[in-house]
Order: structure tokens, then C-alpha cells, then sequence
């Protein structure tokens, strides 16, 4: 893989590369790890933003793609590439993970006077491993080439993610005492 190329292995590369070329079309917006919707001004011609697009994908070997207007929103359309090998840096994984883990806690704790003890959430730690990989999967996988349940059933990827948690609650834990 050429290193120039590397933002064309996941779709928020792909999103910030193109819509630098990209006139007709003002708003972007990821959908899950290989889909994005796209729309044009409410006056705008969506049909020469389309071909627009298909021009920029195109010349930047960004195939196999697939386009469709959503039926719902006159403005909008989906761009989506089902053969995409979808790729993170380490760091960027580690973001995505830390991410999830705060969505997570911060939910638990939502509403309660006492943040939620460390060892009430290391007891539940499989559930919120298992959470943690399904929005992993929902959101950054290509759904056509990994399912949600080889990566639930892949000891070795929760054990690993398992061991990051627990460190990650420390740090929580330590931030939300100096917060409170």
C-alpha cells in the first residue's frame, strides 16, 4: 500500500480527501465503516452532484463504489464501497476505543450523585467489552467482509481489549474524582 493512499482505506479518509474537490456537494456524513451520505444545497442540482462525485471517485481509483438518492431527504445522497478493506492506524483504534468506553461509562453514570464504583464495572466488564465491540463493528467495519461474531468469538481481540479497559477505567476513575 502506497503511503500516499493510506486515507483511502476508511471512509473518514476517504470523506476528508474528496470533499476538498467536491463543489457541488456541502455536507458530508459517515454512516457506518464503509457508507457515507452526502447533500447538496436544498437548490441544488443533485443529479450533476452525483456525476460530480462519480468524477472524484473515479479519479482517484476509489472503486468499487455505489451511489443512491435517499428517498427520504430530496437533497441527499448515499455513497457506499462494498469491496472496501477497511483500515485504522493502532492510534486511531485506541481513539475509537477510548471513545466507546466514555460513551459507555459516562452513561452508567448519568444521573447518579456517585459515580459508579471501579468494581462494579470491572463485574460487568464482558458486557460493556461486548457493547464496545459492537459499536466497534457498527460503526468502522466493512459488515460484507467481518461479522460482529468472529470478532465477539475472538478470544485473543477481547482479551487484548478486555486488558485496555481496565486500564482505561483507572484513568476514568481518576478523572472523574478530580472532576467531581
Amino acid at each position: 500500500m502506497n503511503s500516499n493512499d493510506v486515507w483511502k482505506h476508511n471512509v473518514e479518509g476517504i470523506i476528508e480527501n474528496i470533499k476538498k474537490e467536491s463543489k457541488l456537494t456541502i455536507l458530508f456524513k459517515k454512516f457506518d465503516g464503509i457508507t457515507f451520505e452526502c447533500r447538496t444545497p436544498i437548490d441544488g442540482d443533485i443529479n450533476a452532484a452525483i456525476h460530480e462525485m462519480e468524477e472524484i471517485l473515479n479519479k482517484n481509483d476509489l472503486v468499487p463504489f455505489q451511489i443512491e438518492t435517499n428517498k427520504e431527504v430530496s437533497n441527499a445522497y448515499i455513497v457506499q464501497f462494498p469491496e472496501l478493506d477497511v483500515i485504522y492506524s493502532n492510534e486511531e483504534k485506541i481513539n475509537m476505543y477510548k471513545m466507546i468506553f466514555k460513551f459507555l461509562l459516562d452513561n452508567i453514570n448519568q444521573n447518579r450523585k456517585e459515580p459508579v464504583s471501579k468494581g462494579f464495572i470491572l463485574d460487568s466488564k464482558d458486557i460493556y467489552i461486548k457493547q464496545t465491540i459492537q459499536a466497534f463493528a457498527r460503526s468502522n467495519l466493512n459488515r460484507y467482509k467481518m461479522n460482529v461474531t468472529d470478532l465477539l468469538n475472538d478470544i485473543e481481540y477481547r482479551n487484548h481489549l478486555e486488558s485496555f479497559f481496565v486500564r482505561y477505567v483507572d484513568d476514568y476513575m481518576k478523572d472523574k474524582v478530580l472532576t467531581e
